[in-house]
């Protein structure tokens, strides 16, 4: 498995999922002071938008401190309240969600503030939209894994996580190129502009509070492997995204068609990816001829100590040849020396 450059570096990416965390609560806080003043660019960041619902924002609140308290390791009364904060990130998924699945109203939606009936892309007034319910869901049972600090609790966590990452990118999509279906189920409403934004840093999070195990030591490792699969992770995750938008754009102000789009949207991401696996080739070259240098060095410092080795082997044979001699001299001298 490979291994970060240091403890060093663990230490870092789990401070960075505590900045991260410390972040979504902050969005989370940003929006019920919103509520609390009825400051509508707060509550929906742009005009026009869907709001944040007050209860998710308190679950980004609680989903926040929560992965503050349990990105790095600390004493048991911290992780209990972590956990503690955890399971209130879960219970207003659960809770949300089986609403929508049972058809009831548990009357948690309006416990902190109300929502006209009339509001923009509601189905239930003050009530998030299902898809947030189910994020806030796996999010909760993922923070709650942590608190033990098992290595397949863990893993299990980071897998939860990536399903609510690729839930939030969806999403994001969908504002990004306009497209309602992306972002919302028309009979529920739509999830809001920055509950996006909060599930995607909550999942960032979360996997950077354990880049030890998982799937992670292969992207922050230290190894040839992971210097290879960043740029790789990053352009592929960057590249499609940018030359969708700029094809959804061209086509939707009737600059080509949908045949002539895809065809532009596959030239541009194949034109697009060349650099980047020149970049991965240049890469790879260096580091192999820094391989074949120390195999070089290598080598000839064996030769030296094979050569270092016969030399002083034939000394010692020397010395040992002259002593040899020398004894004979002195063992013939002393029985020249007994005879006379």
């Amino acid at each position: 498995m490979p291994a970060l450059q240091s403890d060093a570096a663990i230490v870092r990416l789990q401070t960075v999922a505590c900045a991260l965390g410390l972040c979504v609560a902050l969005i989370g806080i940003g929006v019920l002071v919103g509520w609390a003043f009825d400051i509508a660019w707060l509550k929906t960041v742009l005009p026009g938008l869907v709001t944040m619902k007050p209860n998710a924002a308190a679950g980004f609140v609680a989903g926040g401190f929560a992965l503050v308290l349990l990105a790095r390791p600390r004493r048991l009364p911290a992780r209990l309240l972590g956990g503690f904060c955890a399971g209130i990130c879960l219970a207003i998924g659960a809770g949300t969600l089986a609403q929508y699945l049972f058809g009831v109203d548990l009357g948690i939606d309006e416990l902190l503030f109300r929502e006209p009936p009339q509001a923009f892309a509601s189905l239930a007034p003050t009530r998030m939209h299902p898809t947030s319910a189910f994020a806030f869901l796996l999010s909760g049972s993922a923070l709650c894994r942590l608190v033990g600090g098992r290595v397949h609790g863990s893993r299990l966590a980071q897998g939860t996580m990536l399903v609510v990452l690729t839930i939030a990118l969806i999403t994001l999509l969908g504002y990004l190129y306009g497209v309602r279906e992306f972002h919302g189920l028309a009979r529920y409403g739509q999830m809001a502009l920055h509950t996006t934004v909060g599930f995607t840093v909550l999942s960032i999070g979360l996997l950077c509070a354990r880049p030890d195990v998982g799937m992670m030591p292969a992207i922050v490792g230290a190894g040839a492997g992971s210097r290879i699969a960043r740029p790789l992770l990053l352009g592929a995750t960057i590249v499609p995204i940018v030359v969708g938008a700029v094809v959804m754009h061209n086509l939707r102000h009737g600059a080509y068609g949908q045949e002539f789009a895809l065809a532009i949207q596959v030239a541009l991401t194949v034109a697009c990816f060349l650099p980047i696996i020149c970049l991965v080739a240049v890469v790879l070259n260096r580091s192999d001829a820094a391989r074949l240098a120390s195999e070089r060095d290598l080598r000839e410092a064996h030769a030296d100590l094979e050569r270092r080795v016969v030399e002083r082997t034939a000394e010692l044979s020397a010395s040992v040849e002259s002593l040899r001699v020398a004894k004979e001299g002195a063992e013939a001298a002393t029985q020249a020396k007994s005879a006379f």
